[in-house]
């Protein structure tokens, strides 16, 4: 073959070579971003399903008990969860199929329920419930321990639940902090952040009523309209990262619309933001953990 053929040869398959890399690439590329399209608008669901969530629980919360709707057993047709009457998102148990469950008021469109070993909650979704036997609201009974908000009168030291002596947190007058439970003459608490601890020192704490209640709802829902709001924003164009603190501790939550905490930024430190998602921005920890920061007001940049 003369030599000038063998080139032509040589080129046309490097050619080939090439496209097929392009190609590769190409699909590839297409492949990501058919993934992070799934990813978004499944995080927009889940944004929206928290907003709807977190609005039913305010309105229940809100509502007067209907005083003509007597208690009855009723059963669901499928797994629900069963929220505590606190005003938190955080569910406090699940309701099953095939299980029969007592309301015992009804709030809006809302159902005050007793489960079995006592503890009473709030089923938002009571569509196509089996509604079983009416019962004297008598039967109902006693409920178990019932989370409530509260606030110390001076600084409190919460200890760890492992019964290690290092303090989980310090309880300062002025915040509202929520008993989820008891242990051993304790109460178990949960601060705003999420972290969980003993109050062994309860004397002269005051409990919350259920303005407290609706109030935390309330900024609940707040919450979840500013996440579902930052999930459907598109990145801002044309952002310059930049260096930032924060006035006072804040949550930064998960990309994925669920509201699930990521790492709480504290006063003091430097952060990275990232991209601008709407009113929200996406920020980077020093140990490299993203998510969204909800509330930048007041933030200092660097």
């Amino acid at each position: 073959m003369p030599p000038f053929l063998v080139d032509v040869e040589r080129l046309a398959s490097r050619q080939s070579e090439a496209e097929k890399r392009l190609a590769e690439m190409e699909r590839r590329a297409e492949l990501l971003r058919l993934e992070s399209e799934a990813l978004r608008q499944e995080a927009e669901r889940r944004a929206l399903q928290t907003v709807e969530t977190a609005q039913r629980l305010a309105n229940a919360l809100a509502a007067a008990p209907d005083r003509d709707v007597q208690p009855f057993w009723f059963a669901v047709p499928v797994s629900r969860p069963l929220m505590g009457q606190d005003g938190s998102l955080e569910p406090t148990g699940e309701l099953v199929p095939g299980i029969w469950y007592l309301a015992v008021e009804q709030r809006g469109k809302a159902l005050v329920v007793q489960t079995e070993d006592g503890r009473r909650g709030l089923l938002l979704d009571a569509d196509g419930i089996e509604r079983g036997f009416y019962v004297d609201y008598g039967a109902a009974g006693e409920p178990g321990f019932e989370p409530f908000w509260f606030a110390v009168p001076v600084a409190r030291e919460m200890l760890s639940e492992d019964g290690s002596p290092e303090p989980v947190a310090e309880l300062a007058p002025g915040i509202w902090y929520l008993a989820v439970g008891q242990s051993d003459g304790a109460f178990v608490v949960q601060t705003e952040d999420g972290r969980r601890g003993l109050l062994f020192e309860t004397d002269g704490i005051q409990h919350g009523g259920s303005d407290v209640a609706e109030s935390h709802a309330r900024q609940a829902l707040r919450k979840a309209k500013r996440l579902a709001g930052a999930v459907a924003a598109a990145p801002e164009p044309g952002f310059q990262p930049f260096w930032f603190a924060v006035p006072v501790a804040r949550e930064m939550v998960r990309e994925d619309g669920s509201l699930e905490p990521v790492a709480e930024l504290i006063p003091g430190t430097w952060y990275l933001a990232v991209e601008q998602r709407g009113p929200a921005i996406l920020a980077q920890s020093a140990d490299g953990r993203r998510g969204l920061l909800l509330d930048t007001e007041g933030i200092q940049r660097g």
